[in-house]
């Protein structure tokens, strides 16, 4: 995904400067991402309808122009095509009002998925993770830093005792 919207970014970038005659930075840094399970998804949804509130640029999440909280609860349309039906099955209008309005249920977890989208790591349990790993067929959780440890040989005429 990083690599499609890296690339998303490149060619739209070009076109804005090739429109103005303009050179430099169109984005703060990088592109970045990751894989969250259901639960966390909410938390990640209410976490950034709420960044222009945290930012003190505007007093409630519904209230930012360019936020999708307004449609959620229900005050305006939404001019942009979204899918509703996976939010709709857990969330109403009302609900996610009072969401918005408590904020997250977790302090850490704004910590949290701000550190797994730096590093590009899944966010969820323990179980997510595992099955993520099943249907992959590789490690999605940090490994220990360093030289991996070379396997045990014996040498002729030697036993070895990792195998004993």
């Amino acid at each position: 995904m990083a690599l499609t919207f890296g690339r998303a970014n490149a060619e739209y970038s070009r076109w804005i400067h090739i429109q103005r005659r303009q050179v430099g930075q169109l984005w703060q840094g990088r592109y970045r991402s990751c894989l969250l399970d259901e639960s966390h998804l909410w938390n990640a949804l209410c976490y950034v309808e709420q960044n222009p509130v945290r930012a003190g640029m505007t007093s409630c999440a519904w209230e930012w122009r360019w936020s999708s909280a307004a449609a959620r609860i229900g005050l305006v349309l939404s001019d942009i095509p979204l899918d509703w039906s996976l939010w709709k099955e857990r969330h109403d209008p009302e609900t996610w009002r009072k969401v918005l309005e408590l904020g997250l249920r977790e302090a850490a977890f704004a910590d949290r998925l701000r550190q797994a989208t730096e590093r590009g790591r899944p966010l969820g349990p323990v179980a997510f993770l595992e099955n993520l790993e099943l249907r992959l067929s590789r490690s999605v959780r940090p490994q220990r830093r360093g030289r991996k440890p070379k396997p045990a040989v014996a040498k002729e005429g030697l036993p070895n005792c990792a195998t004993e």
